[in-house]
């Protein structure tokens, strides 16, 4: 959670890069040691990623994870946040440290009286899906994360590097270790409806989108900008509602990708009809089926043909 202003965190890039990775939905929960009204040490998955969290009540502790939900044969990296030498006096005290384990092995860590530590466990090497040296990024939320873009591309060169529930204020976090990085030659980027859900104003998503371009382009990374895609949920009140901040940070996209001389891909001339996103195409009223995946990649393949990739 975010307890203090967005100023306060600016001054902690590495916890605030840290936080901005953590998933909002997961795959897997998995609870660990833990005692109602002392302390509680949770694992939960996403994707190939595993996040550990503790907390304690008053009495300081020590608590010795073990790692028996990892998979085996794989080495994970632990980047761990815990508690500083002077956490029991000063609430913002931590340290970070960084550590290789595998399955079964123990974590041992101290918590503070009213402190607590998180952890994120990656595998060392990242899977196909993330290329170290990728030709393509597709830069996105839980939309681009649902699908496995080098198969549906038919090349091994797209790195996929969209993550789930995340806004376009995320976006300017991450680009860094997401997309700048990796210096690809094109960047597909797609964003927007979870601006809308959680209600960020509609200036704060464009000067976000303009962040983004702008810091890509000064990258020499060309950046094609994707529309909002329409909703189509089961109470069309909310459809509406939907569809008139898309058509506004839509109309904004087509702007920027003019001014920047970038292209725009409207994804809804093949997926939506009447301001809709097809029933045909979506699981859940906004994410996509195999079938819709399936035509956005032919048109993907028709942009990459025409720029010789």
């Amino acid at each position: 959670m975010l307890a203090d202003s967005p100023t306060a965190y600016e001054k902690e890039p590495e916890y605030l890069k840290f936080l901005s990775l953590i998933p909002t939905s997961w795959d897997v929960t998995y609870p660990l040691d833990s005692q109602v009204g002392e302390y509680v040490n949770i694992a939960r998955k996403k994707n190939e990623d595993w996040f550990v969290g503790g907390m304690t009540n008053w009495s300081e502790r020590e608590v010795s994870l073990n790692l028996d939900f990892l998979d085996e044969g794989k080495d994970y990296i632990a980047e761990i946040f815990y508690d500083g030498e002077n956490a029991e006096r000063v609430g913002n005290d931590y340290s970070i440290s960084h550590k290789k384990v595998k399955k079964n092995e123990q974590l041992t860590i101290n918590m503070a009286s009213g402190g607590g530590y998180a952890i994120r466990l990656s595998p060392e090497g990242e899977p196909a899906e993330y290329q170290e040296n990728p030709n393509i990024i597709m830069f996105g939320n839980s939309i681009i994360a649902g699908a496995d873009w080098n198969e549906l591309l038919e090349r091994t060169d797209v790195r996929n590097s969209g993550r789930s529930g995340f806004t376009t204020s995320h976006y300017v976090m991450i680009m860094e270790d997401q997309v700048i990085k990796y210096r690809p030659d094109l960047c597909f980027i797609e964003g927007g409806i979870n601006d809308i859900g959680v209600g960020i104003p509609l200036e704060r998503v464009k000067l976000n989108f303009q962040k983004i371009v702008d810091r890509l382009l000064d990258e020499d990374i060309t950046p094609i900008l994707s529309s909002v895609i329409y909703v189509n949920y089961k109470e069309e009140k909310l459809n509406r509602e939907n569809e008139v901040m898309i058509d506004k940070i839509n109309d904004f996209l087509q702007e920027l990708a003019a001014s920047k001389q970038i292209m725009y891909f409207d994804t809804n001339s093949f997926l939506s009809k009447n301001k809709r996103l097809k029933r045909e195409f979506t699981t859940d009223g906004v994410h996509l089926t195999s079938s819709a995946y399936q035509i956005w990649a032919e048109e993907i393949k028709k942009i990459l043909k025409s720029k010789k990739m």
